[in-house]
């Protein structure tokens, strides 16, 4: 039972930060919790859809690292072993036993000493640069973005080229699994040096204009970043960099290719519900000049909007721009009328107050209109 599990890690947890400068408590759960969690995230149970027990065995091994209840090189190479010895022949299964380690790893490296730091650092350059097997490249990538994720590696990308090296593997690999991956490790590479490293992302969105696909991947990196503070609700590392992403999603709103307009609208989505009065006007603004003439702007439009409903946006925000959105029930397009109601569906599920508190929403605004 992963719930029971969870209350387990978490009591120890709390017995070790209560109990920080009693040596004899960390050495109780070193020793008899450690290796049972190390077990859990080597199995499927554990997904990365688990947060809760995954981000309880990565604070305990922290924690175990810090106190020097355990030795850190020790322990990382039990981390490793376990790694080596998951299930080769499923990159998909190995995929997320690898994601979970690569989270451990990437705990006990990040409170371990600027030397043992460093040693980790080059050993994963050495592991992506030249990987024995796929299933090294994967750990390495996971554990690059979720170290990135938890220091600034702008040293490592001075030395090293960590974000060229990163952004090979969106071009230069056959599999889809690795090029994820790489994507996935790009984008929380970003959340440690926000000024430096989403810079070139973006640069780099831009320049792979001609190569759709290599769009995409950077586009999955950004919301990587957008999602880790929205999640998180940490608003204030991305507030500032918001005035540079939007010029660069919004030039991708009338994109042919269907799935790179919605990546860029879920961005958008995500981005609305952290700062739902800057994204809002821009969106309002925008189906404004595309009524009519740019159909698929008004559908990047439409989805954003329907992401910023899913994702908790603020109903009062959203209910000042509301008569402009419904607006665009008026294009002529089906598949713009279609997604205006896939929208307004959504409200009716996420935001019901929108319409509860006044009945001539529905009336006024949405039962006049021609649907499809």
């Amino acid at each position: 039972d992963l719930h029971i599990s969870y209350m387990a890690l978490r009591s120890s947890y709390s017995a070790l930060a209560l109990n920080s400068k009693n040596l004899n408590v960390s050495k109780l759960v070193a020793n008899n919790i450690l290796s049972p969690s190390l077990t859990l995230v080597s199995s499927t149970s554990v997904a990365r859809s688990d947060d809760t027990c995954l981000e309880s065995v990565a604070k305990i091994v922290s924690i175990l690292v810090k106190l020097k209840a355990v030795e850190f090189r020790p322990l990382y190479t039990e981390i490793h072993s376990r790694a080596a010895s998951s299930p080769n022949n499923d990159l998909v299964i190995s995929k997320r036993i690898l994601h979970n380690l690569a989270v451990c790893i990437a705990s006990i490296t990040a409170v371990a000493s600027t030397n043992e730091s460093q040693e980790v650092q080059l050993e994963l350059i050495g592991a992506i640069s030249n990987p024995t097997n796929d299933l090294q490249l994967v750990l390495g990538l996971y554990t690059v973005g979720e170290l990135g994720q938890r220091l600034d590696l702008t040293d490592l990308n001075t030395s090293a080229n960590l974000y060229s090296l990163l952004l090979q593997y969106l071009e230069g690999t056959k599999c889809e699994d690795i090029k994820y991956c790489a994507a996935y490790a790009l984008g929380h590479v970003c959340i440690g040096n926000m000024s430096s490293f989403l810079t070139l992302l973006l640069e780099s969105f831009e320049e792979t204009s001609s190569k759709r696909k290599t769009q995409y991947l950077l586009l999955s990196s950004l919301k990587e970043v957008i999602i880790y503070h929205h999640e998180r609700k940490e608003d204030a590392p991305i507030i500032d960099s918001i005035p540079v992403i939007v010029p660069h999603l919004t030039r991708h709103f009338s994109q042919k290719e269907e799935g790179v307009r919605t990546m860029v609208a879920e961005c958008m989505g995500i981005l609305a519900a952290l700062h739902p009065k800057i994204i809002l006007e821009k969106l309002a603004e925008i189906s404004k000049q595309s009524l009519g003439n740019d159909k698929r702007s008004c559908w990047t439009v439409i989805n954003s909007v329907r992401f910023a409903v899913v994702n908790g946006i603020d109903q009062a925000e959203l209910s000042n721009f509301l008569s402009t959105f419904v607006s665009l029930l008026d294009d002529e397009d089906l598949e713009v009328k279609t997604a205006c109601l896939l929208m307004i569906n959504s409200m009716v599920h996420y935001q019901a107050g929108l319409f509860t508190g006044d009945d001539r929403i529905f009336s006024d605004l949405i039962l006049p209109r021609p649907l499809p």
